[in-house]
């Protein structure tokens, strides 16, 4: 269909004489006008495999039919009508229903099933494990074969021959032990499957590394234990905001990218009593909102009313004094900030950057002919430095004029600025090679913490009273969560000692070289 809109478009151009060039909406528009269900003119059988919906008079026969999806609340379709349906409030016989119907459209799939019928559903939960029923039409079709049906003399159980639960896990051992009907193709997860299973069979009495014994407990291996395998060569294509993102939490970045896992992250509760103040990331939320209205000239005053309608104030007068609070805290952190931002802004840089077997592409903005500025209304954390940091070291690669290679922060009562780095590039492969690294396993590398263990080092701490530090921020205390209780943390490295040799290394090798050239600047 894409090959049949593009040649479309070449003999328009070719008949038409018209040579002008259009806007890129206009080509869009005709190859999505070309490739609408009904205009495409491929009609309902394309060949090969055709994806569709259950509808009437759609019962042709084919050699194989799956009916995926088939669970209790999504088949047969559950009717609300609208409480001014005359229809649904006096029925009569023959009005049309939506449940009866898809029971018709199900028996039609069967009937229309020449040599294998597929039908799957979601059977248990992904929270606790339960059991979860499906549909009621795939019951009742279950329930009569296995009433009427038998396999073999022996009278064996046919569910067990027709019916197959999968495992919750792509990388269960079930799928590469050859069991019927269970299989895969993956690789990757075979790669991820061997690292397990190599990491469980540990070799006993080897002498353990990391942290003095007094620091160690009695820990088991990570959820990770060894690397999966080399990544595909397009991750060495990168976007600076991929490269940022995998720096603001590695361990979860792997999860997502290599092994397409994603865990909820703890949804708080709605208090049982009416707020009087702000959380930290609305109070967050509403300053920094403020802090872009004040730039660009306006009236604080005049931001309130939205405020309110969005729901991040408290209500009624509790609401006007926590917002003149923000108002009066945006005021003072204006007066840090607009001094730096006294001129013109600069264009931002687009950058196409090969170094170390890697592309490394991405825009650079904020930039002002003296530095480049980035700000936060709130205490800046370890992740809002990284940010910068890298930002910074590609700034150092732009040969513009009149382009700056300073870059500062600016938090609230304090700021912090980058000079020159004259070994950039080297430094820039070496994050680079760690992100390769987080690509094969999770990276034992959590800002936060890594930020304070490689601080007290640079003040000249010994590694005890640092480490010690830094364990205060992983865990947390009864102020304070800790990093560790992030749920990525909690399923990689909740059951071992992850602050050990090589999480100083990790941290000494990515903040390191970052404190070394970080100054305080002068507000």
């Amino acid at each position: 269909m894409l090959r049949a809109g593009l040649k479309h478009l070449a003999e328009v151009q070719r008949h038409s004489g018209f040579e002008t060039p259009v806007e890129l909406d206009v080509v869009r528009y005709a190859l999505e006008a070309r490739m609408t269900p009904g205009e495409g003119g491929a009609g309902f059988l394309t060949g090969g495999v055709t994806f569709c919906a259950m509808l009437p008079m759609r019962s042709i026969p084919f050699k194989v039919i799956a009916l995926v999806g088939m669970g209790s609340r999504a088949f047969p379709r559950t009717q609300r009508p609208a409480g001014f349906d005359l229809i649904a409030s006096h029925p009569r016989p023959g009005d049309r229903s939506a449940r009866e119907e898809d029971r018709y459209l199900f028996l039609e799939a069967l009937l229309s099933a020449r040599e294998k019928l597929y039908i799957s559903y979601v059977g248990q939960s992904i929270k606790d494990n339960s059991e979860i029923p499906p549909s009621v039409v795939v019951g009742e079709l279950i329930e009569t074969v296995e009433q009427g049906c038998t396999l073999g003399p022996g009278g064996e159980n046919i569910l067990d021959h027709i019916c197959v639960r999968h495992r919750l896990q792509a990388f269960s051992p079930a799928y590469f032990e050859g069991r019927p009907g269970l299989f895969s193709y993956s690789e990757e997860n075979l790669n991820a499957l061997k690292a397990r299973q190599a990491a469980a069979r540990g070799t006993e009495g080897e002498p353990a590394s990391g942290p003095p014994a007094l620091l160690r407990g009695n820990f088991s291996k990570p959820f990770v234990a060894a690397p999966i395998g080399e990544p595909p060569e397009e991750f060495r294509n990168v976007d600076l905001r991929e490269l940022r993102r995998f720096y603001r939490n590695p361990t979860a970045y792997f999860f997502q990218k290599r092994l397409g896992l994603r865990l909820d992250e703890d949804k708080e509760l709605a208090e049982g009593r009416e707020p009087f103040s702000l959380d930290a990331l609305d109070a967050y939320a509403v300053e920094q909102e403020l802090v872009t209205r004040k730039l660009a000239g306006e009236e604080l005053a005049a931001a309130y009313p939205a405020a309110r309608s969005r729901g991040l104030l408290p209500a009624g007068s509790a609401g006007e004094l926590v917002f003149q609070d923000a108002v009066a805290s945006v005021e003072a952190f204006a007066g840090l900030l607009l001094p730096l931002l006294q001129d013109e802004p600069l264009a931002p840089v687009d950058f196409d950057l090969a170094t170390a077997g890697f592309r490394l592409t991405g825009r650079v903005g904020q930039i002002w002919p003296r530095h480049l500025v980035r700000y936060r209304c709130a205490a800046v954390k370890a992740k809002d430095r990284l940010d910068l940091w890298i930002d910074h070291l590609l700034l150092q690669n732009a040969d513009m004029p009149g382009y700056p290679k300073r870059s500062v922060l600016v938090a609230k009562e304090a700021g912090w600025s980058f000079p020159p780095v004259v070994d950039a590039p080297e430094i820039l492969r070496q994050l680079l090679n760690y992100y390769w690294e987080g690509l094969r396993e999770p990276l034992q590398f959590f800002p936060q913490t890594a930020y304070h263990f490689a601080e007290r080092r640079r003040q000249g701490k010994k590694e005890e009273h640092a480490l010690n530090a830094a364990r205060r921020t992983w865990e947390g205390d009864h102020q304070s969560r800790g990093e560790a209780e992030d749920p990525y943390y909690q399923l990689n490295w909740g059951k071992v000692d992850a602050l050990d040799e090589r999480f100083t290394t990790l941290a000494l090798g990515i903040f390191g070289p970052l404190l070394a050239h970080e100054e305080d600047l002068e507000l």
